[in-house]
């Protein structure tokens, strides 16, 4: 009968432990991604823990399971800390995780683990022991007050510390991180759902430690997070910045080119209509603007490319910057700068222009007004002062043959733009459903639909103003 119950034991701490183990496996071979080296101390210590209960529970007499049970204090103490770990990793709290944090949390531990190898001496971790169970081959063991502090409530305190962090990850961010925080939590939980139902009397079966038994399912999880989830390869690395209202479009990329998150902006920019493509190669992703991707791959830091988008020639700067502490990720920012370009560009020209000015003051206007109507793609562009109640045209681009250059002032757009004497244009459109269609003999002649003005000044005084003008309805 013993040999049965022994055997059903054994079974389920060798599989906690293989699992473990096979955990382990699976984030050593991921161990340049974030959290792969915490995971692995955690079920490294989770699978030596229940390896040593396995043994105590097949030990014939109280010495040796005694035995056992001190060494697989090694695993019991360790794990709820390298749970800690494992989670401050996972939510982006690494600037606590340094050697002197982590040797202060050690402390307690420690002296734990010397107080079971001495209890002989003390009894304050074992105040005593049952006899070994005929059905089962399980003994109970009574515990201390050092027990009580020094583990169950120290464990629970890291147990607490790392749910905080972890429901705070899970509620602000995406659907895919989310899910896989709630997994790491609810890996956390399991085993400590066990150590309540060890603890408070009501174990099924005396004697039987169910923690290191729930760990295989803590595994389960893990083991599925990590190959059907990417657990390790999608950690919040740099989820604060990749802020969805920002303009510039931001993602993260690992070290094998793998998108570890990106906003909509960039999914924009980059035309990419599936927005699932998390832990996905960035090569692999079906994209509409493929010169902005090349951008985007290239190792280069900085690159400007111009893009056609919606007949409209645009620029686009890509910046990478490394993200810290791991090797071969970066973060890259893709900034739509053509109005900065064309801002620069214009105002080239019109440096280039004032260079050129010379002696004749009605080439110089001319070719101001001339620059005024090019760059605002206007149909025609003016330079009208008023002098007597009369508008005078003295510079002139692309006005028609027919055009008169000298008439009253009344009832003029330009008129009104002298007289309210603003330092900001005056822009109408739909022109032909104003007033001026009938006051402005200019808008009826020409058929303009949108006008662009601005007043210009001599000593704080508009003397007159400066205009382009379209045929068609312009939104400047």
């Amino acid at each position: 009968m013993v040999k049965q119950y022994l055997t059903l034991y054994a079974l389920f701490f060798l599989a906690t432990s293989l699992v473990s183990f096979f955990v382990t496996f699976l984030a050593w071979q991921r161990r340049s991604e974030k959290g792969a080296k915490e995971l692995v101390y955690l079920m490294f210590a989770a699978g030596v823990w229940s390896f040593l209960i396995l043994l105590e529970t097949n030990s014939a007499t109280m010495v040796e399971k005694i035995f056992w049970s001190k060494l697989a204090y090694f695993g019991a103490l360790s794990t709820p800390l390298f749970y800690l770990i494992f989670a401050l990793r996972f939510t982006g709290k690494d600037k606590f995780i340094s050697r002197r944090n982590i040797m202060f949390l050690f402390i307690i531990p420690a002296i734990v683990l010397v107080l079971t190898f001495t209890n002989e001496s003390h009894r304050l971790i074992w105040t005593g022991f049952s006899g070994i169970s005929d059905e089962t081959n399980m003994m109970e063991y009574y515990h201390g007050i050092g027990f009580w502090i020094g583990y169950v409530s120290y464990t629970y305190i890291l147990f607490i510390v790392a749910t905080i962090y972890l429901f705070s990850f899970i509620f602000r961010h995406t659907k895919t991180l989310r899910l896989q925080g709630l997994i790491v939590f609810i890996g956390g939980l399991l085993p400590w759902t066990a150590s309540i139902i060890y603890l408070s009397g009501n174990n099924p079966v005396p004697g039987l430690d169910l923690v290191p038994v729930s760990i295989i399912l803590t595994g389960i999880l893990f083991a599925y997070a990590v190959l059907y989830m990417n657990l390790l390869n999608l950690a919040p690395i740099a989820r604060r910045t990749l802020v969805e209202t920002l303009s510039d479009g931001i993602l993260a990329l690992d070290g094998q080119n793998r998108i570890q998150d990106i906003n909509r902006a960039a999914l924009t920019f980059l035309g990419i209509s599936d927005k699932t493509v998390i832990g996905l190669q960035i090569e692999s992703v079906e994209v509409t603007n493929s010169y902005l991707m090349n951008a985007v791959i290239d190792p280069k830091s900085l690159i400007q490319t111009k893009v056609q988008q919606d007949d409209v020639l645009k620029t686009f700067s890509v910046t990478k910057q490394a993200i810290k502490d791991h090797a071969g990720s970066r973060l890259v920012i893709i900034s739509d700068i053509t109005k900065q370009i064309r801002a620069e560009e214009r105002l080239s020209k019109l440096t280039n222009c004032l260079l050129q000015f010379g002696s004749d003051k009605n080439s110089n206007i001319n070719s101001l007004v001339t620059l005024c109507g090019e760059e605002l793609g206007a149909t025609c562009a003016l330079y009208n002062k008023l002098e007597s109640g009369m508008l005078l045209t003295q510079g002139q681009w692309q006005a028609p043959s027919d055009f008169r250059a000298i008439d009253s002032a009344n009832g003029h757009l330009c008129y009104d733009v002298i007289k309210l004497g603003g330092d900001d244009p005056l822009i109408i459109r739909n022109l032909q459903t104003t007033d001026y269609l009938h006051s402005d003999p200019n808008v009826s002649a020409y058929g303009l639909q949108t006008y662009i003005g601005i007043a210009v000044k001599y000593q704080k005084k508009a003397i007159g103003s400066l205009c382009a003008v379209y045929q068609d309805d312009v939104v400047p």
